[in-house]
Parts: C-alpha cells; structure tokens; sequence
C-alpha cells in the first residue's frame, strides 16, 4: 500500500498488525519498513501468511494465507516513534 508523511520529520515504520473480518490476526514485529521523508509517499509491503515466515499468527486453523478478494482487513502500522496509524481495506 501507498502511505504519505504529511508530517515535518522523517517517519519509520517497524511493525504491523493485520486482523482480517474472521478476527484472525498476523503480527510483524520486527518488520523494516520503509522510512518516508516529509511530504513523500513510499511503498509499505504487508504481507501476511507464508508470504511473511516473519509474522506471528493467531486465528482458526486453515485461515487464509494471503488477502483474498471481497475481505476486508484491518492493517494497524506502528512508527519508531510509537505512533499508530490503522486503515481498512478490502481487497
């Protein structure tokens, strides 16, 4: 997904959390996402599922492993500066 800094310093982002419309959840913790100068727009790559050996997941066994089209999720980032931005899409 396409994020903007509307902010005046550079922001990091460093982990998320997915929870899909089952309640099912992944977490990267120890993502490297990218860093976004003031008034720019970068690439942040969520990946859940095998996609992302990185996540920790909880949820119902055989869940999906990738965001699969007419769901929705709920994507919560969090900054270095431990500031927390939460969007939902459908795919």
């Amino acid at each position: 997904m396409y994020i903007r800094n509307s902010g005046t310093a550079n922001v990091t982002l460093v982990s998320y959390y997915v929870v899909d419309s089952s309640g099912n959840q992944w977490v990267d913790v120890s993502w490297s996402g990218p860093n976004i100068a003031p008034n720019q727009v970068d690439i942040a790559n969520i990946l859940i599922g095998t996609s992302c050996p990185s996540c920790t997941y909880s949820g119902a066994t055989g869940a999906f492993t990738q965001f699969n089209a007419g769901y929705s999720y709920t994507i919560t980032v969090l900054t270095s500066r431990n500031n927390q931005f939460t969007f939902t899409i459908t795919r």
